[in-house]
């Protein structure tokens, strides 16, 4: 048996692939990059069983489906897979793919056409890029014949007309992600620059090649291409972009001054293969570095002097021009790019796929093109402590904390002794058990959030502290490993550097296989002694995060302020100062991937979403979506269902972790209901806001693209 699956195949600029309406995919990813994976003939280097070209270029997957914001028009999620790797990676852009959205949005019904010209905004969802892209539609149809030419398609066609819309960092942070637009790394001068894609780009004679040698030569000259990796692997680390051994960017981009009256020759790999033309996106970003004062460019690229300039970027098979306006009184800043692509439809059908791996949408009809009323979700509940921890521990905690003022009472490590016998009656009776009647999976498991403490003795006693109850933690992942996964405290103090936590951290990380940690913002428990989270004193465990690629919840501990309540102020107190601090920072500048999970429904926030928008728009702050959303997200720890209600009326549901806090601080049932008031799911269930969709992205969706470990764990195990 096989499953059908309705789709395009068409050609977008230099690449092509099959298109698929989103709706027509499954909604949950891995089982999605299993359908893309069998649709393509991956991991296959010669892809002969399915509709993969065996090169990357011809590895692409295009996904379309109604805008989801307001003013845009349609959502784009560019798939890249390769010949012979079973990955799906949808973190890069891909120019030349966007340009067929618009025309498989008009073939589809999705959108309905606009006179002789249609033009409409897409949103690309890999990297949050907006254009407008504009097709031709005599008489209500798409035209794909013309006379317009682009080097590496033959023939003519008719023009596509794409406008980018502020694409600066889409990957790194900023347009110049290390703060320089020329820097050395690893002996080689190179200018890390992202204006639509994460390049590096440097002299072809600086690596003793001549930047004109063919593709052929290139791909088959091991030692250069063995330089340029561990080139992009440093520079990876100098744009913030973490460890990039197993990413497809940032793309390496030799250059060399123009032989075919363009502005400069180009030489890219895509990162390992090079490229027979140059992406749409790497195209636009070498432009704009040929304009930029001091690049790697000068001196070498023929640039006009104007302020709207076309420049032509010469590649193996031909050139590709992109028009670029600077800014007249900072040419320095680039106000606009904008190109010309073409595309056409090649087939339409039937993508099929075996039935193992899919069976289509709904049973005994693999053919439905429309979503099921539900969708089967894992339910992932992102925050969970160990609040049932045998009593031993607690004992072993007071004999330490009696040991700061009487250090012959202070206990060893050693004489605290929990079995494993105990450790499961602990879990079985409580957790497990709950999470078993109220019908969710798995529990991103941390420790006990008031236990934590961290205001208590000097480092030494938060290490030793913060060691043993990660140890446990992870115990119990081990025993229950389909139910439980760790989250590490931090052995944070007042005081005290913050980069002191790392070895717990990576500990935990790379040997617990934590998910993420646990950061709080104010170790003094109430008083508040940290700088705010914005502060540089932080970037050594941002730094740490990024590359680990792990989130950190923002969560205070116990306070020892009699003024706030641990459970019911201090912690939502927190909450809304942690957003705020974020809110009048540049943080997410700094660290673009970084990500930070507010609990307990962010506090204040989204009861005062008004008063957070307008105190950005005063400090001439971006709009909250765009300044924040990126990278700080809401779980569902509320407690009622006007609660759930208000935080997803306000809050994107992507940004939104289904959460219960089990077993936390709110256990009892509430006489209203007749509910335990942490059954969160019924709160979700019950939601008359949330589509079908939108319960996926909150149960399961978001978790798995918020933890990025977690997912590659749960795929380990074919989930």
């Amino acid at each position: 048996m096989q499953t059908a699956i309705p789709c395009l195949f068409m050609r977008g600029g230099t690449s092509r692939g099959p298109f698929f309406n989103a709706a027509d995919l499954p909604a949950d990813i891995p089982t999605r990059d299993k359908v893309l994976l069998a649709v393509m003939g991956s991991p296959d280097k010669r892809q002969i069983d399915g509709l993969g070209g065996a090169h990357p270029l011809t590895s692409k997957v295009g996904i379309v489906s109604k805008g989801s914001r307001p003013g845009v028009d349609l959502d784009f999620l560019f798939a890249q897979l390769q010949p012979d790797k079973d990955t799906v990676d949808t973190t890069p852009n891909c120019g030349n793919m966007l340009a067929a959205v618009v025309p498989f949005a008009l073939e589809t019904g999705l959108v309905k056409p606009h006179g002789d010209t249609t033009m409409l905004r897409v949103l690309t969802l890999n990297t949050d890029m907006l254009c407008d892209i504009a097709v031709q539609t005599p008489n209500g149809h798409v035209e794909y014949e013309g006379t317009a030419r682009i080097d590496g398609a033959p023939g003519t066609s008719a023009p596509i007309k794409i406008n980018f819309l502020d694409t600066a960092g889409s990957v790194a942070p900023g347009l110049l992600p290390t703060g320089h637009v020329r820097d050395v790394i690893d002996g080689i001068t190179v200018t890390c620059i992202d204006n639509g894609m994460p390049l590096v780009i440097f002299k072809a004679a600086d690596v003793g090649r001549t930047g004109y040698e063919n593709v052929d030569q290139m791909n088959a000259d091991t030692e250069l291409k063995a330089r340029i990796e561990r080139l992009r692997i440093a520079c990876g680390h100098a744009m913030k972009l973490g460890d990039v051994t197993s990413k497809n960017y940032p793309k390496m981009t030799l250059i060399a001054a123009p032989r075919a009256g363009g502005a400069i020759s180009t030489r890219s790999f895509i990162p390992h293969v090079c490229h027979d033309a140059i992406g749409v996106l790497a195209a636009v970003t070498v432009a704009t570095a040929c304009v930029l004062d001091g690049s790697t460019t000068q001196g070498i690229a023929v640039v006009p002097d104007r302020n709207v300039k076309t420049i032509s970027v010469e590649h193996p098979t031909g050139e590709f021009s992109v028009e670029i306006e600077v800014d007249p009184a900072n040419p320095q800043n680039v106000t606009r790019a904008a190109l010309l692509r073409t595309a056409r439809l090649l087939m339409r059908g039937e993508a099929m796929v075996p039935a193992s791996v899919w069976t289509g949408h709904q049973a005994g009809n693999p053919r439905a093109p429309s979503r099921p009323a539900r969708i089967e979700s894992m339910i992932i509940d992102v925050h969970g402590h160990y609040t049932t921890a045998p009593k031993a521990l607690e004992d072993w905690r007071n004999r330490q904390i009696a040991g700061i003022k009487d250090p012959s009472a202070a206990p060893r490590v050693s004489e605290l002794k929990i079995s494993d016998d105990e450790l499961r009656e602990s879990i079985i009776a409580n957790q497990l058990k709950k999470m078993q009647e109220r019908g969710s999976d798995l529990t991103i498991f941390s420790p006990r959030a008031s236990f934590m403490a961290h205001h208590i003795g000097d480092f030494n006693v938060s290490s030793t502290w913060a060691a043993i109850c990660n140890e446990l933690c992870w115990r119990v992942s081990r025993l229950f490993p389909d139910s439980f996964v760790g989250a590490a405290m931090l052995p944070q103090s007042p005081g005290v550097d913050p980069k002191t936590c790392i070895p717990e951290l990576e500990k935990c990380v790379k040997e617990y296989g934590c998910v993420g940690i646990n950061l709080n913002p104010d170790p003094s428990g109430g008083h508040w002694t940290s700088p705010p989270l914005s502060d540089r004193q932080w970037y050594p465990i941002y730094e740490k995060m990024v590359e680990l690629d792990i989130p950190a919840m923002i969560h205070v501990s116990t306070s020892c302020n009699a003024c706030f309540h641990t459970t019911g102020a201090h912690y939502l107190n927190a909450d809304t100062t942690a957003f705020m601090q974020c809110l009048t920072s540049d943080l997410f500048k700094d660290f673009p991937t970084l990500k930070f999970l507010i609990p307990h429904g962010g506090g204040a926030v989204p009861y005062h979403w008004g008063r957070f928008r307008g105190l950005a728009q005063e400090l001439k702050k971006p709009l909250l979506k765009d300044h924040l959303l990126h990278n700080i997200f809401f779980d569902t720890c509320v407690y009622h269902q006007p609660g759930i209600d208000l935080l997803t009326k306000v809050i994107p549901v992507d940004n939104i972790l289904f959460a219960s806090e089990m077993i936390g601080a709110v256990r009892g049932i509430d006489p209203e209901t007749g509910f335990y008031y942490d059954d969160t799911k019924r709160y979700i269930e019950a939601s008359t806001i949330l589509s079908a969709q939108d319960k996926h992205k909150v149960y399961e969706g978001n978790a798995r693209r918020v933890f990025p470990r977690l997912d590659a764990a749960l795929k380990a195990k074919g989930k």
